[in-house]
């Protein structure tokens, strides 16, 4: 019995990620749209394991069902099926205004209501189309200098098409976007039905005046089929043509040109910041990412401004290079940037990080609006190894007056496993060191030599990395030699090692070999670096061996 109940658990442990809850989702492929005009509704079940089979007589009373057609696909991803069907419905609006889609019902799941906007048709090409009609209208005729506009082409047919070519439109001094993927649907035109097909494209005009979008042609063959003369069919397709009109833009030129602000025509725009890591304290030498990320609608990222950080008191910015990415909605253009600092506070206390503003112009409402981070007051705490060495200072045996009491039975039982992993660990040190002595080499150094050898070690080290261009090895061999000038003062990082140096080049070498590592630069020029550093590190090193001690701390004498 107990077998049996343990092989069930395992079924089903295994098997419930498998499982999932079934999902119904209702979504129109257009909204909104004109009274003649058809659309199709999409009623998409997932991990749905029964009949598809809902009543749409809820839908006959606001509009006309032209047709339906399934479809369904199966996938496994990482061990977790994914099972997906699909009832496309196509509908005909009875009447305009706002005309809600009711829920539909399959089964015991249940669609959300949609609310679709029907407007009443009145376009003045409807009743002229015969059999091939191409226009084309904008959103806006009169837009500001870089400011969106969008173009829609439609391709209306009353006969069948076999192939054909639209091409994109090509205007000067204009970017251009296609948004999505064309859609074809149905309109009502003189008692009729034609065939849509529209796409979409964003216009964004980088120069004032006046803009002509040139007329767009399609050509194509229509689908016909005729009797050949052994009685087959044959498709004798003819070839067709139609034209569109052209139409002029009046590009404004940008309002307050002189304001010394960027001008940003946009829809939306956000600026949001993220520290990484978010919750770890600022302490000296520690560096921490500010990820600054820029996004508007309307507009394409190469139109979006840096956001630098200004030089700021403890601290060294170091900026890193700019991810610029443009994608398109059904709605327009959508440009992202997103800037890294590297921010390493180099001293101890309290600092104000200034606000970010940026001031843009809201095409919609056509005011200036500002998007703004806030100010960030932050504490910085000392560096690591600073706290270390003081926390590890050895404590003041404790009186008898100020003796703890003996731990009760309760308290040794909790104390004794983390005294016995604490004598481990000790055991693990010791044992460790211990074995790191035994392999050290221990060259024979004659009589009156000075046994400091590690500043010459280290120059050797330094010159090493510089000329195979490796900047951390080069950053920890000039720290090394930097503890071994200065033992009492010793720089943990390399903008404090620079302030040893008097010479400037060797200031400004050692700057931005620090800058090369925190920005991953692979640019660094180790020997333009060794060149610089390399007459300041041999002064400071005479002058070093000058003022130490020539024998090593008394612990290490035998």
């Amino acid at each position: 019995m107990v077998i049996v109940r343990r092989i069930f658990l395992l079924v089903m442990i295994f098997t419930t990620p498998l499982l999932q809850a079934a999902t119904l989702q209702a979504t129109v492929d257009r909204n909104p749209i004109s009274e003649n005009e058809t659309l199709q509704l999409t009623l998409t079940l997932r991990d749905y394991d029964g009949p598809i089979n809902p009543d749409l007589t809820v839908l006959e009373g606001l509009f006309d069902i032209l047709g339906t057609q399934q479809s369904s696909q199966v996938s496994i991803i990482n061990g977790r099926m994914d099972s997906v069907k699909q009832l496309l419905i196509t509908l005909a609006p009875k009447q305009a205004g706002s005309v809600v889609i009711p829920t539909l019902e399959i089964g015991n799941l249940q669609s959300q209501p949609i609310t679709l906007q029907v407007v009443e048709a009145s376009s003045p090409q409807a009743e002229q189309v015969r059999e091939l009609a191409l226009e084309v209208s904008v959103d806006n005729s009169t837009p500001y200098l870089q400011q969106q506009v969008i173009l829609t082409v439609r391709l209306m047919h009353t006969i069948n098409l076999a192939e054909g070519v639209l091409p994109a439109p090509e205007i000067a001094g204009v970017e251009i976007y296609k948004l999505g993927d064309d859609k074809q649907y149905q309109t009502v035109q003189g008692g009729r039905r034609v065939g849509v097909i529209e796409r979409r494209y964003a216009l964004l005009p980088q120069q004032s005046g006046k803009i002509e979008i040139p007329s767009i042609l399609f050509s194509g063959r229509s689908q016909e089929r005729s009797m050949g003369s052994f009685g087959g069919l044959f498709n004798q397709g003819r070839a067709i043509q139609a034209r569109s009109k052209p139409i002029k833009l009046q590009v404004k030129p940008q309002p307050q040109r002189d304001s010394g602000i960027h001008w940003l025509p946009a829809t939306e725009l956000t600026l949001q910041q993220q520290w990484s890591p978010s919750q770890t304290p600022f302490r000296v030498g520690e560096p921490i990412t500010r990820t600054l990320t820029l996004q508007a609608h309307g507009l394409s990222a190469s139109q979006l401004p840096e956001l630098p950080l200004e030089p700021q008191t403890g601290f060294k910015i170091y900026p890193d290079q700019p991810q610029l990415e443009t994608h398109t909605d059904s709605q327009g253009v959508i440009g992202t940037r997103v800037e890294k600092y590297a921010i390493v506070p180099i001293k101890e206390g309290t600092f104000t990080l200034p606000a970010i503003t940026l001031t843009w112009w809201n095409s919609e409402s056509e005011r200036l609006e500002v998007a703004k981070l806030p100010e960030k007051h932050v504490q910085v705490l000392p560096a690591q190894q600073a706290i270390n060495t003081i926390t590890t200072q050895p404590l003041k045996p404790a009186t008898r007056e100020t003796a703890p009491a003996a731990p009760t039975a309760t308290q040794q039982q909790l104390l004794w496993p983390w005294q016995l992993a604490t004598a481990l660990l000790a055991f693990a040190w010791l044992a460790t060191l211990w074995l790191g002595w035994r392999k050290r080499p221990q060259p024979k150094q004659p009589s009156g030599h000075n046994p400091v050898h590690l500043p010459k070690t280290s120059l050797k080290a330094i010159a090493r990395a510089c000329h195979n261009s490796q900047p951390q090895q080069a950053r920890d061999a000039l720290l090394i030699w930097g503890k071994a000038q200065h033992p009492q003062h010793s720089p943990r990082t390399l903008p404090e090692l620079a302030q040893y140096l008097e010479q400037p080049a060797a200031q400004s070498a050692l700057n931005q070999l620090d800058r090369a590592i925190y920005t991953n630069d692979k640019s660094w020029d180790g020997k333009a670096c060794w060149r610089a550093i390399e007459g300041a590190l041999k002064t400071g090193k005479n002058r070093g061996e000058k003022s130490s001690n020539p024998t090593l701390p008394e612990l290490y004498n035998s």
